[in-house]
């Protein structure tokens, strides 16, 4: 058997974790209509907020930005790359309970926020920046016809996509593996897309390179030998 990498068996384990966690999926992490929160009055500028829990401004530290917007507001897994990072709240300065923020951090400091739900601040103006006017029939493959060569997409490129991109993305690449070894591989969507975006989020400067589709490979032989030793 050959040997895996590090960061592949360590992402094979956080497959594993993920996919027991209770309640945790791909669609429970935007907001949901109807949710409860608590409201905190505030004053917002462009410069700073507010709050009776303490006030944000540009290069305030990641650690204070918790505790004003605190853990049970969080609505989404924040992502990062390199050492940048946005994560997305309930709005706790707004009486709607659906109103979202999402903060964005370099360094561990706030660099940044914008009022809504934004997962994929990194798609503008990345290689894979979507149109969504755009009507597109292959998106990452077959590589030569499709809008994008998903072959060369990276751990590091992953979080520039959009939820919808990696949606897409992994439903070819089932497509594509079961055209080239004649067996469909019956890919679980929220479970790989929870994986890779682990994996993107937390993997060293040694693995960042590592091609998306050689991790979902090594994931499928890693979930065919679990099964195989049940």
């Amino acid at each position: 058997m050959r040997r895996r990498g590090i960061g592949l068996i360590v992402l094979s384990v956080s497959l594993i974790v993920l996919s027991c966690a209770p309640g945790f999926s791909q669609e429970s992490s935007a907001p949901a209509q109807g949710d409860q929160k608590e409201t905190d009055v505030s004053k917002d500028s462009q410069d700073e907020i507010v709050t009776s829990l303490g006030t944000l401004r540009i290069g305030t530290s990641k650690e204070d930005l918790y505790k004003v917007f605190q853990e049970k507001d969080r609505i989404a897994i924040p992502h990062k790359l390199l050492n940048e990072e946005w994560v997305i709240f309930y709005d706790i300065t707004t009486p709607d309970p659906n109103d979202t923020i999402t903060f964005y951090l370099k360094s561990a400091q706030v660099v940044g926020w914008k009022r809504g739900y934004n997962p994929s601040p990194k798609n503008e103006g990345s290689p894979y920046e979507y149109n969504k006017d755009e009507k597109l029939d292959k998106w990452f493959f077959p590589k030569g016809e499709s809008r994008w060569d998903g072959t060369m997409l990276t751990a590091i490129e992953w979080n520039m996509l959009l939820d919808a991109q990696k949606v897409v993305f992994l439903k070819e690449y089932d497509k594509e593996l079961a055209r080239e070894t004649g067996v469909d591989p019956d890919i679980d969507i929220n479970k790989y897309i929870l994986a890779l975006n682990h994996y993107s989020d937390t993997c060293s400067d040694t693995c960042f390179m590592v091609k998306v589709t050689n991790i979902i490979k090594e994931l499928l032989e890693s979930e065919r030998e679990l099964a195989a030793k049940q």
